[in-house]
């Protein structure tokens, strides 16, 4: 979920009471066993089905239910920083990247890449 959700950040997920709205952020259960759980971004909904994509990836992943949702999240903390992305700036800035499909993934190549390069 890189740039918004990095490795190592930890999430705060508030039960789903309503349906999923394109723009949150969301766990599901994907898959059997222990590793059959993903944290996405929802970009795009048909009905009650479920569309999800990660921030620096170029292809959604889906279908899934509403039913699949175990949690959206509303919170992240990051060296000490708290990140509201359910409202507010962290919100209009996650739909705002992901509108961006597929540039942000190029964009955020190119971030990469400049800075492995200013090492």
């Amino acid at each position: 979920m890189r740039p918004f959700i990095r490795s190592g950040d930890v999430v705060e997920l508030e039960p789903v009471d309503r349906l999923v709205r394109i723009g949150d952020v969301v766990l599901l259960k994907c898959g059997s066993g222990d590793e059959g759980y993903v944290l996405h971004r929802v970009v795009r909904l048909q009905g009650e089905t479920i569309f999800i994509r990660g921030d620096a990836q170029d292809v959604a992943d889906g279908p899934f239910a509403q039913g699949d949702v175990l949690g959206r999240v509303t919170k992240t903390y990051a060296n000490g920083r708290l990140r509201q992305l359910d409202r507010g700036i962290w919100r209009f800035l996650g739909r705002a990247w992901q509108r961006l499909a597929p540039l942000n993934v190029w964009l955020l190549r190119c971030a990469h890449q400049f800075r492995r390069d200013q090492c």
